[in-house]
């Protein structure tokens, strides 16, 4: 079983890490967009990145079968929430799992949402997230490598164009508003605990044979080039708040000296 537990780990690990740098990201654009523009500034992204969030919510409770209560899909007050979804349901064995689908929904949204801007108009970089990477090929880190390169190849032929500037945008933007919150991690904990010892398990006792591990390598394998793309998308826009917070910083030093 620990031998299983290990190959999983390996196997998850390349889109752990990006998750992982993408989550940590994410806080950093946030805190930076506060302190160059306050919520007036946040507002401006929000407004069209939260109701994507969550109408990716809604759609999964809908599937889920959960009643939906009430449904904010953008608001502007002084409290930390933009927008939620509000919904019941009754426990039964499924509930932890449908609670991890409704939870982690936004990241499948963001996904859907970003792919179709990219077709839309930056379609040299469709061809590219529409790459599958393998998860269990050993030469995943040289292929993510390439992909990178043929990333950069596109950049230098699209940079001079505003829609290209625009895409970067709305990218940025919506890769980072897909994160789910606390709250949806606090609903969809223990089901993806529970979908995780599943894996787990199943690995353990039929190998990588099984229909599932094929569902979720090909699920993974067509996200998994997005979700590095997001990642520098989202890394560009940070650095380029963070220039604009140590310029504002300077300003208003200037003047209070």
């Amino acid at each position: 079983m620990l031998n299983s537990l290990v190959s999983v780990f390996q196997y998850f690990l390349p889109i752990t890490v990006a998750l992982s740098v993408a989550f940590i990201l994410q806080r950093l654009y946030i805190s930076l967009l506060l302190k160059v523009g306050g919520r007036p500034l946040l507002y401006i992204p929000a407004s069209f990145s939260v109701p994507i969030h969550e109408l990716s919510h809604y759609i999964a409770a809908k599937l889920c079968l959960h009643k939906v209560e009430k449904v904010v899909f953008f608001q502007m007050n002084s409290s930390q929430t933009l927008g939620y979804v509000s919904h019941s349901y009754k426990k039964s064995i499924v509930s932890p799992l449908t609670n991890a689908v409704i939870g982690m929904a936004p990241i499948f949204g963001g996904w859907f949402v970003v792919t179709l801007i990219t077709f839309l108009l930056v379609p040299d970089i469709y061809q590219l997230i529409n790459i599958k990477l393998s998860l269990t090929d050993t030469t995943i880190v040289d292929d993510i490598a390439r992909y990178i390169r043929a990333f950069e190849s596109v950049f230098y032929q699209h940079y001079a164009e505003p829609k290209f500037w625009l895409w970067v945008f709305l990218v940025a933007n919506v890769a980072v508003f897909s994160a789910p919150s606390g709250a949806d991690f606090k609903g969809a904990w223990s089901g993806m605990a529970l979908i995780i010892c599943m894996y787990v398990v199943l690995f353990h006792f039929f190998g990588d044979d099984t229909g599932l591990f094929n569902i979720v390598n090909s699920m993974f394998s067509a996200y998994l080039p997005t979700l590095i793309l997001c990642v520098f998308v989202v890394l560009f826009g940070t650095s380029t708040l963070l220039v604009f917070n140590i310029i504002k910083s300077k300003l208003l030093g200037a003047k209070q000296s």
